[in-house]
């Protein structure tokens, strides 16, 4: 009988009903999904992490879970930790079994939020994993110097988005393209506020946390809603529109800076939408953008004002997003790294 050495793990918290509505939990999820589904074991099924004592109980049954495991096993990990905890034992119990760990990188901290932890503390915990998957070459072009030589770093390029493939393409004619959806963390978003100068082109938002004062006919709240029923209300918009920091000029500040290297949830939830996508040329999906030809990068959000598509070039568009659409449902983009480090 073969031993099964492939397993996974995560913790996922108990998200309040606003923050599961920008879809905080569903990448993760995906991932775990992805893994079972490409033969790995899931060593915590049923985590009931809420209150301390569940946080012990759930840090006790995995690190027995790990001391458990065969040697020289492989161990999927899903970072940042949920369980912070666990990131102190966790080096020690890899080395001690010798498993093979494979990280997979949610968010950069040292990127997003480098007041909280630098890059090469950062790094040097990342470097206790052979496997290490990134979400673009932006990013790992800045890690990578940190990392040691032998480690083994992927792209993603873009997150996997799993749903169940009834969906029904949009076949609007329409001579202007200006109906452009927002989703995601709208307190954060803090350039939305501004949207109202940009006059040719009517945005609609979806998120929790929106607050504005004026009231603006080219800018649309539409409430907050689950990753699943957003994935039906967005669908028969033009575009997706993927920016972030307090500025429509340029990206700026924390979450501007951080969107020149991360892949945003969002982008997968436009594609899987059907959405071609509008972002900046300095945003870390721009190459992945221009190279599958699913969307336009531009400047400044002003650009949009004098911006206009040919019906020829849109359709090309959308039908190169339905094609990347079909993967991302699927699961093939994590699906594909995994079999490399299998095989």
């Amino acid at each position: 009988m073969k031993v099964v050495k492939n397993f996974t793990f995560d913790f996922t918290p108990n998200w309040s009903s606003e923050l599961k509505n920008i879809a905080s939990a569903k990448p993760r999820d995906d991932a775990k999904k992805i893994t079972i589904d490409n033969g790995f074991i899931d060593i915590l099924p049923n985590y009931n992490g809420f209150g301390i004592k569940g946080k012990l109980l759930s840090l006790m049954k995995v690190l027995i879970s790990i001391l458990k495991l065969p040697q020289k096993s492989k161990l999927f990990i899903q970072y940042p930790i949920q369980l912070n905890y666990l990131q102190f034992f966790l080096p020690f119990l890899l080395s001690l079994k010798q498993i093979e760990g494979i990280l997979y990188v949610h968010d950069v901290i040292s990127i997003r939020a480098p007041q909280h932890i630098d890059a090469k503390t950062e790094s040097k915990f990342f470097n206790n994993f052979k496997k290490i998957i990134l979400h673009n070459n932006k990013m790992i072009d800045v890690l990578k110097p940190l990392l040691n030589k032998d480690r083994t770093v992927f792209s993603l390029n873009i997150f996997d988005y799993l749903l169940n493939d009834d969906f029904t393409e949009n076949q609007n004619q329409k001579t202007i393209r200006d109906e452009i959806v927002i989703s995601g963390n709208l307190g954060r978003s803090v350039f939305v506020k501004n949207l109202y100068q940009i006059k040719n082109n009517k945005f609609h938002l979806y998120g929790p946390f929106y607050e504005n004062e004026r009231e603006d006919n080219n800018v649309i709240y539409h409430g907050s809603v689950s990753p699943e029923e957003l994935n039906d209300r967005i669908k028969n918009y033009d575009f997706g529109l993927i920016w972030d920091g307090d500025k429509i000029e340029s990206l700026s500040n924390g979450d501007g800076n951080y969107m020149k290297y991360n892949n945003p949830f969002k982008f997968s939830a436009y594609i899987a939408a059907g959405l071609p996508i509008i972002t900046s040329k300095e945003a870390g999906i721009a190459k992945f953008v221009k190279e599958q030809n699913i969307g336009v990068l531009v400047d400044s959000l002003y650009d949009l004002d004098n911006f206009r598509i040919s019906e020829v070039n849109y359709k090309e568009f959308k039908n190169n997003v339905l094609n990347l659409r079909i993967k991302l449902i699927k699961g093939q983009q994590l699906s594909s790294i995994l079999q490399k480090i299998l095989n």
